[in-house]
C-alpha cells in the first residue's frame, strides 16, 4: 500500500471491526496499516473476507498476523513453495549462469548452503536432504529476515570471467519479479558475517576443485 491508501485502509479495517461489534481507534488503524503496508490493498481485502468466513479463526476479530497468514500462507507451505521455485530454476538455468531471486531469504539460504554452483551440482540421491536443509534455513529467515545476503549467486561462467577479466560484471538471470530481484541485487552485501567451521571450509575447497573440473 501507499500512504495515500491509509484512508481507504482505515475504512476497510473499521468495517471489518463492525462485523465483530468492535470499534477501532485511529491509533489502532495506524498500527495495523504499518504492519500490513507492504501488501496490496486488494490482497488485504481478500484476506479480511477469508478471515471473516473462516469457521475457526473467523470467530474472533482479525489481527494483522491473521491476514498475513492468509496472504502469504503458513511458514511450511511458503518454504516448500520457495524450494519449488529454486528447484525449477536449477533445472531451467543451470550452474553456468549467475542468478538473482526476488527473495532475500532464498538468496541467504542458498548462500548458507554453499552457493548456486554447489546447489546445481546436487545429485538426485542428495536432493531430499538438500530440500530439507533449505526449508529449515528458509523458515528461519521467514521469522527473522536476513540482515545481509549476496547481491548475486554466481555461476560457473561468471566465476571464471571474474578471475580473468578486470572489472568484469555479471549479467544475472532475474528469477521471479524482475523489479524485486533488482532491488535485492542492489541492496545485497557480499561481506556476510559469521564464523566458518572446518567442514564448511572443506566444502568450499571441494567446490573450488569441482568448479575447475567443470571449466576444463
Amino acid at each position: 500500500m501507499t500512504k495515500n491508501e491509509l484512508v481507504s485502509f482505515g475504512k476497510l479495517w473499521a468495517g471489518m471491526a463492525q462485523v465483530y461489534d468492535k470499534t477501532i481507534s485511529d491509533a489502532g488503524i495506524a498500527m495495523a496499516f504499518a504492519a500490513l503496508e507492504k501488501y496490496d490493498l486488494q490482497d488485504i481485502r481478500r484476506a479480511i473476507n477469508a478471515h471473516v468466513a473462516d469457521p475457526s479463526r473467523g470467530q474472533y476479530i482479525a489481527k494483522p498476523a491473521d491476514l498475513i497468514l492468509h496472504i502469504d500462507g503458513d511458514p511450511e507451505s511458503r518454504s516448500l513453495q520457495a524450494w519449488s521455485i529454486v528447484e525449477g530454476s536449477v533445472k531451467r538455468v543451470g550452474p553456468h549462469q549467475t542468478v538473482v531471486f526476488d527473495d532475500a531469504g532464498v538468496m541467504a539460504a542458498i548462500d548458507d548452503m554453499g552457493g548456486w554452483i554447489r546447489l546445481c551440482g546436487v545429485s538426485g540421491d542428495e536432493l531430499p536432504f538438500v530440500r530439507q536443509e533449505f526449508v529449515k534455513r528458509y523458515k528461519g529467515y521467514l521469522s527473522r529476515p536476513p540482515v545481509t545476503y549476496p547481491p548475486q549467486l554466481i555461476g560457473i561462467s561468471d566465476s571464471h570471467n571474474m578471475q580473468h577479466i578486470q572489472n568484469y560484471k555479471a549479467d544475472p538471470v532475474l528469477i521471479g519479479n524482475s523489479e524485486k530481484a533488482l532491488q535485492i541485487m542492489n541492496s545485497g552485501n557480499t561481506a556476510r558475517g559469521g564464523t566458518v567451521s572446518l567442514s564448511q571450509l572443506m566444502d568450499r575447497m571441494k567446490l573450488a576443485q569441482d568448479t575447475k573440473q567443470l571449466e576444463n
